[in-house]
């Protein structure tokens, strides 16, 4: 019977966030410096590329991921290979490998996982990082101890193509989603499996505004596929969403913060006759960051169609298309990282799930239907998401894109 044994323990290293500071003096523990709020620029851009890779491939699937966990993991990786290969997937992601060292590169990660996990104190969230190592493959101690200090990240061993550790995958995936994920893998890994790299990112929250359930309707939706359905759309209600000066651009950005306001969903509606390639043709870093600081208070009624966000994917197809299949065919990039004879990545793999509960019920899926307190006025200007939209969860504060997504087809 194949054994999957652990490197650390059998969980992940988790942050306690009872042993994070309270008050504001200490607070600023979390912050990020100058140097690493222009790597959260960069990490932004590389979400856009990858999302947009994604979009390319998959014509009519809704879409959710996680680039900064993503990204986590390749600079994780990036620790045990060649300087070559370092300096490729540096450039990948967007940073430039001859002005950042990979020490300043883990210690952003360090500080990133630390400040999302510190946040969570009205919000679930619940972040780890893995690696998966076939029998025979041993990794060398200063790899592993970066994986652990700066990443967080639990590392497995044993035949990773056993029915055994696709049970064991899935109940490490089950366990860091909060059971919404029980079967991320249906099948063993390919016999060919060596090293898989495994990540997730959990999201659980309240609106700071609920949305008025009294105001929900059944509304018109535009599927990419051409057909028109019927849905349960919820209403901003009394509460306005945000909104964002946006020059020249063919669409609406809009935010609902969620509770504590250290969170918030960014809602982007193309224009009639535009698409979402259209909106990341104008999205890059630079114009992110100027939309991100131009909000203001709206006086809209916005009108959400329901819906839930569940992701699984492989991105070893997607990543070799931006320029790294080296780290999926090359054995010789790996020897620094390896005691062993070297291997190369068989896959990077990622579940998210994203949930959102009121005071009375928790669903496992993103349900937007709460009740507020008063009726809008009629003087509002409604805007319908009756047509395929994207929508981002940030770190209100920071900018940082925890999730990117779309719904095109409900």
């Amino acid at each position: 019977m194949s054994n999957i044994r652990s490197h650390t323990t059998d969980a992940i290293v988790n942050v306690r966030t009872d042993t994070f500071p309270k008050n504001e003096n200490e607070y600023s523990t979390y912050l990020f410096n100058d140097r690493q709020q222009r790597m959260v620029d960069i990490h932004n851009g590389f979400a856009f590329n990858i999302y947009r890779k994604l979009l390319n491939s998959l014509k009519s699937d809704n879409i959710a991921l996680s680039p900064i966990c993503l990204g986590m993991n390749l600079e994780m990786l990036a620790n045990g290979v060649s300087e070559p290969a370092r300096r490729e997937i540096f450039t990948s992601i967007g940073l430039n490998p001859d002005s950042i060292s990979q020490r300043e590169v883990n210690e952003f990660n360090q500080q990133m996982f630390k400040r999302l996990v510190y946040l969570t104190e009205l919000s679930e969230l619940s972040i780890a990082n893995s690696i998966w190592t076939d029998s025979g493959i041993k990794l060398r101690s200063d790899f592993i101890n970066a994986c652990r200090e700066y990443y967080f990240a639990s590392l497995f061993s044993g035949n990773l193509s056993s029915p055994a550790a696709k049970d064991r995958i899935n109940k490490w995936m089950s366990s860091h989603s909060r059971g919404t994920i029980p079967q991320f893998l249906k099948e063993p890994l390919p016999p060919t499996s060596e090293l898989t790299l495994i990540n997730t990112l959990y999201f659980n929250s309240r609106w700071e505004y609920p949305f008025d359930t009294r105001l929900s309707k059944k509304r018109s939706f535009h599927n990419i596929s051409g057909n028109t359905i019927d849905v349960d759309m919820v209403c901003s209600g009394l509460h306005s969403p945000q909104s964002f000066n946006i020059p020249g651009a063919c669409f609406r950005m809009l935010s609902f913060p969620y509770v504590s306001w250290c969170f918030e969903m960014i809602f982007i509606l193309p224009d009639e006759e535009k698409n979402i390639a259209d909106c990341l043709n104008y999205l890059t870093p630079e114009t992110f960051k100027n939309i991100y600081a131009s909000r203001y208070s709206s006086n809209y009624l916005l009108y959400l169609p329901k819906f839930s966000a569940e992701y699984k994917n492989s991105f070893r197809t997607t990543l070799q298309a931006m320029g790294l299949k080296p780290l999926f065919k090359e054995t010789k990039i790996f020897g620094s990282m390896m005691e062993s004879s070297p291997c190369k990545v068989s896959d990077i793999m990622q579940g998210i799930s994203i949930s959102i509960y009121d005071e009375q019920v928790m669903p496992p899926e993103l349900t937007m239907a709460w009740g507020a307190e008063e009726m809008p006025d009629n003087t509002k200007n409604p805007i319908v998401f009756d047509r395929p939209f994207m929508f981002m969860i940030v770190d209100r504060e920071t900018g940082l894109i925890m999730f990117i997504g779309d719904v095109r087809e409900l």
